[in-house]
């Protein structure tokens, strides 16, 4: 849905953001999608940049080493690339086609930003699938009443939530019929969600399901819903809005307007995907062909992330920011600026989107120099 200016009345454009706008006129989703062939949808928009850039790196994470001395430590960023993803995200939404869901059933994303997220999120694309998403720092009471208001027939959820999950199932959830976690499950678990009522199976278990099964595609029109969003509660129960296809393009064509990104931006998703601006970003990424890596979820480890994938941009809260502010400050009082700067570019020769990643590539390093360690490699 969109607001439009009643007849007569007074547009008031200096008090909007909006900046499409000619005479009162606004530039709505219509307009602006008009020059996307191909990417009029979040699935149209994945599978052409599937076709355009196979191999290009996709989603990574950093992956548990396990040393010799039976210790464990955290390895570089891992990466899967387009045409990898979409494959799976096949299979996961093949296996949901076999369980009997259908077209337009919602399906709920319980967890912290990890790679099987978003690769389910893509498998509810291809088959029209609205996804809802669970802030994972939701009270239990919250939880339940999102997975019950959204009449969600199937749930996705990462190990350390089940708990959480059994407490939603005992609280009343008479439309959900499967819960799929993430990582892998034991037997007493199945038994737990059995006799709560609803089927358990792992992610494996799911794909496996997808190989033996394969669905061709069911896509979403642009008019088609693709997300439920819910606020994260502060104000009483969550409140929930259907947000199209055509929606979350529209804002991803005016992102772009904003932020220029190229198939050679990497990404740091750290805002939970919960929240509507990190879901619009990862949707203009995959528009450019971008990489996304996602953050381990130890906050004390955050800058150890960072440093280790080398992002061009991220989105993030302000007190985020000032920590990594305070690390560029450090290294600036160590006298290392006018070097990184000399270095990199000449102010007046380089053209401004290339300025804008060296500033942000020698910020980088002014963190790196002032842990001591050398710096990375990008992408």
């Amino acid at each position: 849905m969109q607001s439009v200016v009643a007849p007569g009345a007074d547009w008031g454009s200096s008090a909007h953001r909006f900046p499409n706008y000619v005479d009162g006129e606004a530039t709505w989703p219509a307009q602006l999608l008009a020059d996307t062939s191909g990417r009029c949808t979040t699935y149209e928009s994945f599978q052409t940049t599937v076709a355009e850039n196979p191999d290009r790196p996709y989603l990574g994470e950093r992956k548990v080493v396990h040393n010799k001395d039976g210790s464990t430590s955290v390895g570089d960023y891992e990466f899967v690339n387009f045409k990898e993803a979409s494959d799976t995200a096949t299979l996961i939404g093949s296996g949901l086609k076999s369980l009997g869901i259908r077209k337009n059933q919602t399906v709920g994303l319980y967890s912290k930003n990890r790679m099987e997220w978003t690769l389910t999120d893509h498998a509810l694309s291809s088959y029209t699938l609205p996804s809802v998403a669970i802030y994972d720092t939701l009270d239990p009471d919250s939880v339940q009443y999102v997975m019950e208001h959204s009449e969600m027939i199937a749930a996705f959820f990462e190990k350390i939530r089940l708990e959480s999950v059994l407490t939603a199932i005992g609280k009343g959830l008479p439309d959900l019929k499967y819960a799929i976690c993430f990582d892998v499950v034991t037997s007493e678990d199945k038994a737990r969600i059995t006799k709560a009522g609803v089927e358990l199976l792992n992610l494996c278990e799911l794909k496996d399901m997808g190989v033996a099964n394969v669905s061709p595609h069911d896509p979403p029109t642009a008019s088609d819903v693709a997300v439920l969003m819910y606020t994260s509660g502060t104000t009483g129960n969550p409140k929930g809005v259907q947000i199209t296809h055509n929606n979350l393009m529209a804002d991803v064509v005016s992102l772009q307007k904003r932020l220029h990104v190229s198939n050679q931006d990497v990404h740091f998703s750290f805002l939970p995907l919960a929240h509507i601006f990190e879901r619009v970003i990862q949707a203009l990424c995959v528009s450019r062909g971008c990489s996304i890596g996602f953050y381990q979820g130890k906050l004390p480890e955050l800058m150890l992330d960072i440093q280790t994938l080398k992002p061009t941009f991220f989105i993030a809260v302000p007190r985020i920011l000032s920590r990594i502010y305070d690390k560029i400050n450090q290294g600036v009082k160590a006298g290392v600026l006018m070097t990184c700067v000399s270095q990199r570019w000449s102010a007046e020769r380089t053209p401004l989107c290339l300025m804008k990643r060296s500033l942000i590539a020698w910020a980088w390093h002014l963190v790196d120099v002032s842990n001591g360690s050398s710096p990375g490699q990008r992408l």
